[in-house]
């Protein structure tokens, strides 16, 4: 059950999500919802986020600060977000 309310959850960031940052805590809950059973059948956060490492390695980027939940998005677009921010910063010509 758990196994295949991650393969959910990857199919939907594959397909809809990959453009957007997510916290893991709404991945989680995204994973849930896909899922519709009990949360006690389900992966746990810490778990999810070694299993998102795992399945896209160097594709997916984790921001971590102490304190906060895990900012979590794919590495294109981490980059199309720098390097839009850098362009529309009149300071950086």
């Amino acid at each position: 059950m758990a196994e295949g309310a991650f393969t959910q959850l990857c199919d939907w960031l594959e397909w809809e999500g990959n453009s957007e940052l997510y916290t893991l805590n709404d991945l989680y809950e995204q994973m849930v919802m896909l899922a519709s059973v009990d949360v006690s059948l389900l992966y746990t956060k810490k778990y999810l986020r070694q299993l998102l490492k795992k399945r896209y390695a160097d594709c997916i980027y984790f921001a971590s600060q102490p304190g906060s939940d895990d900012v979590i998005g794919f590495r294109n677009y981490c980059k199309l977000i720098v390097h839009n921010k850098w362009l529309d910063d009149p300071n950086t010509s």
